[in-house]
């Protein structure tokens, strides 16, 4: 009968074996300020954007639910090595974004160490053809986040010659709804 109720347990245990993300804070990060390049057909120069970027950067965990079932196909994944690594444990979105719409997300990864100063929570666009970048220093709280544009894209409408290369700098603070 031990031995059952051993195996009942062991079936039930998540597959991390009680580990857990580093963190669970949720963020508002605010652009400080905007630049890049603006593009033309036949001319690029540098440009200043308005800084009304804001981002919400939260755990897996405090997803709205309808999102949260969603995001099923990203498992959240923790190695660790001489530090830990959480894949998907983060997600961030715009605030301009509609929270409801998982479009609106992208999936973070935290990494944390006591032997690194750099301790960190990246966020990428797309798997394989990244064109936006999101880091935050939890350190320092300070984040940056860059678009590339599409300058480099072909595109058959006339007269546009490709998004702006945007870069953005601000700080993240802690906050709770």
């Amino acid at each position: 009968m031990k031995h059952l109720t051993l195996l009942i347990l062991l079936a039930l245990a998540p597959l991390s074996w009680g580990e857990e993300p580093a963190m669970k804070t949720p963020f508002k990060c605010i652009s400080d300020y905007r630049g890049g390049v603006f593009h033309e057909q036949d001319l690029q120069g540098p440009a200043e954007f308005t800084n009304e970027l804001e981002f919400r950067l939260v755990p897996r965990v405090r997803l709205p639910a309808s999102i949260l079932e969603m995001v099923e196909i990203f498992p959240v994944r923790i190695l660790k090595d001489r530090g830990q690594l959480e894949y998907n444990t983060y997600w961030l979105r715009r605030v301009d974004r509609d929270p409801l719409i998982r479009s609106s997300w992208r999936a973070c990864n935290v990494i944390t160490s006591d032997a690194l100063i750099d301790q960190k929570i990246v966020c990428g666009d797309e798997i394989g053809f990244p064109t936006s970048l999101f880091r935050l220093n939890l350190e320092t709280k300070k984040f940056v986040q860059a678009y590339l544009g599409s300058w480099d894209v072909p595109n058959s409408i006339e007269g546009f010659y490709g998004d702006d290369s945007v870069f953005s700098f601000g700080i993240c603070r802690p906050y709770f709804d």
